[in-house]
């Protein structure tokens, strides 16, 4: 239970292949363990591995079918998977989406993840689909009544699909104030001022992250990219080293890096970084990328 333990730290940290590595022997030790398998879904769930994050909570909800986190976990991987595929293929997931958030809220009916889960099915999907408005806002009501900061992050996506950029910019603001202390949302806040270009923004988000939790890579990655886009490179090259060096394993750092340094012309370290990309990617789509870069710079 110790190494259990280890691993649900060094994950709640954001230390996702250290995590792994520890799970992964446990679960050849003990393969009835719910436990582990959950926590193997979450991390295969956090690097884009749908199909391995789908497999890892069916065997866990399979070992343990009360736990209503595996729940929400399922359906919000299964939601990921169905945007990779075509519109009939997805329409038909739909309904497996679903049932695991509503499974979830009825096991445990203080769910957020799980309703927020159902938001965004019901918000974004198409009538014939399962998009229903009105649920959606009733949803949002809900989220709202249990965290006001996500219930504005619930508003925020409305408000973007109704275009109404310049209310999401001050939705989006507001949430950062309300929920300070909540990593989540500051992640979300700097991604989305990223994406709007709006960088000051971005990095007091991705800043006010890294505050709250200065183990997790993730922090350090998202402030290179948005530095990368205010074209500080020697900075973003800083905070793409200091994710590497909280997990060395972190491969969408080393990609970035690399293609900074190739930037740079300093092509022996890019190399360094591709090469690991390409030796330890396993089934990465990263691992793709960095071979058509290293055949360039060759």
């Amino acid at each position: 239970m110790e190494m259990l333990q280890e691993a649900i730290n060094l994950y709640e940290q954001g230390q996702l292949n250290k995590a792994e590595d520890i799970l992964d022997y446990l679960k050849n030790e003990d393969n009835k363990n719910p436990e582990v398998f959950y926590y193997l879904g979450c991390i295969s769930l956090e690097k884009d591995e749908y199909e391995k994050a789908i497999d890892y909570l069916e065997k866990s909800i399979k070992i343990d079918n009360s736990q209503a986190k595996s729940y929400e976990k399922l359906g919000e991987a299964l939601g990921l998977k169905s945007r990779k595929v075509n519109i009939l293929k997805a329409a038909r997931t739909v309904g497996k989406v679903k049932n695991a958030f509503q499974k979830a809220l009825e096991l445990d009916p203080q769910n957020l993840g799980a309703r927020e889960g159902l938001f965004t099915l019901y918000l974004f999907a198409p009538p014939m689909a399962g998009g229903d408005p009105e649920k959606a806002d009733a949803l949002m009501a809900e989220i709202e009544a249990i965290n006001p900061a996500h219930g504005l992050i619930a508003r925020a996506m409305k408000l973007l699909k109704e275009q109404n950029l310049p209310e999401v910019d001050r939705t989006f603001v507001k949430a950062a104030e309300l929920g300070k202390d909540d990593a989540d949302i500051q992640m979300r806040v700097a991604r989305y001022f990223m994406d709007r270009k709006d960088f000051r923004k971005a990095l007091n988000s991705i800043d006010q992250f890294i505050q709250l939790k200065p183990e997790d890579p993730s922090g350090y990655l998202t402030k290179g990219e948005i530095l990368s886009k205010m074209n500080r490179d020697d900075e973003a090259l800083e905070n793409f080293s200091k994710a590497i060096e909280k997990d060395a394993q972190n491969l969408r750092a080393h990609y970035q890096r690399a293609l900074h340094y190739h930037f740079q012309q300093k092509n022996d370290l890019a190399k360094q970084d591709l090469k690991f990309i390409i030796e330890q990617g396993g089934k990465h789509p990263l691992r793709d990328r960095a071979k058509k870069l290293l055949k360039e710079i060759k």
